[in-house]
């Protein structure tokens, strides 16, 4: 039995090539590859040993898999992988309810029954926002539970698939909502409303808000003070909460003015993202102080010294000073894809600067406003007039 490392796309990983003999006496080749270590590597293969003795599946121990059993295989054997934070949070709700289940008697009605009890309004199952979860964020959950057994019967951890995407009765379980928020902020009100709404709410100015945000004591008083500099670099630059929270000194550039985000900076990004500074965003940058404590965050919690974590606070009373009640921090980012479109950017450069990998991704972020619609009727209007003029001059 062979297991060694090889290099793949930069990246060093381990593959197995050899045969075991199975019960009968008959030899089996076993070929893997793309474990991250040589750890997982030995794992996978002495499962393998394991079942049924010598490498042969055990259907009485297959019966006996909970769904915990399937999510600890995927996560061990896919390693690092790009949405791997976002499908630990999908598994915490799956595992609550599913997790200790037998994976073959799982059933598409064990599937509805997991969206009712998701919908209640109980501790756990509520939002950051204090709502129920929405039916595309349970799709991707479900989504989540058939992928991890789907990689279990891939790697002969249970003989089939109870949830197949065929099943009848499968299109009923996943409702396909269409969930694209539709929040656009244009460069007129961010400058003219939301940058003057921030600076009000920081400076507590009892003229612009209301009296119980100014004081002492209260969330306005103890706001976090790079409010300004973060919305700046989500709206001009494109970036998400947590690239924009967590960025560290090294990732910028002072002498050309640009942000570096690397793999684990961010979501589903493979390669290195380079993100060029806007001039209002090199200023606001200008006013961020050195970092604190040494940890290397530029947007630290000056008692913590760590990253603010939650800002949902903030940014609810922001928004609604500025006029745009129940907007969320990400239609910054939303706003920033949709004007760089209208202001003529291609769709390469654009998604180039926000990070996104498909056009399919990128079209959500792209919002068809009104206004464009009717600018663009109007210059053919315009061109119309034009045209009868020439015709009559002749």
């Amino acid at each position: 039995m062979v297991i060694k490392p090889y290099k793949a796309r930069g990246e060093v990983r381990w593959y197995i090539n050899g045969r075991i003999r199975l019960l009968s006496g008959e030899p089996k080749l076993l070929q893997a590859r793309g474990f991250v270590d040589q750890r997982a590597a030995q794992e996978w293969l002495s499962q393998q040993i394991s079942l049924g003795g010598a490498g042969k599946l055990n259907r009485k121990a297959s019966s006996k898999v909970k769904g915990l059993d399937c999510w600890e295989l995927y996560r061990r054997l896919k390693g690092d992988y790009p949405s791997k934070v976002t499908d630990q949070g999908r598994w915490k709700h799956l595992s609550r309810h599913l997790g200790m289940r037998e994976v073959l008697s799982l059933g598409l009605v064990d599937l509805r029954e997991y969206r009712l009890a998701r919908a209640e309004k109980k501790v756990g199952e509520l939002t950051r926002q204090g709502t129920p979860p929405t039916s595309a964020q349970l799709d991707r959950e479900i989504e989540l539970l058939r992928r991890l057994i789907n990689f279990s019967v891939a790697s002969e951890l249970i003989p089939r698939s109870p949830i197949s995407e065929g099943a009848p009765g499968w299109k009923d379980v996943l409702l396909n909502a269409d969930n694209t928020r539709s929040t656009v902020i244009s460069e007129e009100d961010f400058a003219g409303k939301v940058l003057p709404a921030i600076r009000a709410y920081l400076s507590r100015d009892r003229k612009f808000g209301k009296r119980h945000l100014v004081r002492k004591g209260s969330r306005a008083h103890n706001a976090c003070p790079y409010l300004e500099a973060l919305f700046v670099l989500a709206f001009d630059c494109g970036l998400t909460l947590r690239e924009v929270t967590h960025l560290q000194e090294d990732r910028l550039d002072r002498k050309e003015w640009a942000i570096t985000l690397y793999r684990r900076d961010t979501k589903g990004q493979m390669r290195p993202r380079k993100v060029f500074l806007t001039p209002r965003s090199i200023q606001a940058m200008k006013a961020v102080p050195t970092p604190l404590q040494r940890t290397g965050f530029l947007f630290a919690n000056r008692r913590t010294g760590r990253p603010y974590q939650n800002l949902n606070k903030a940014r609810a009373d922001v928004m609604r000073l500025a006029g745009f009640e129940g907007a969320w921090f990400h239609d910054l980012r939303r706003s920033f894809v949709t004007n760089r479109v209208d202001e003529g950017h291609s769709y390469k450069v654009v998604m180039s600067a926000s990070g996104h990998r498909t056009e399919r991704v990128f079209r959500r972020y792209n919002i068809l406003r009104e206004d464009a619609q009717k600018a663009m009727q109007d210059r053919g209007g315009r061109h119309d007039e034009g045209l009868m003029k020439v015709r009559e001059n002749r």
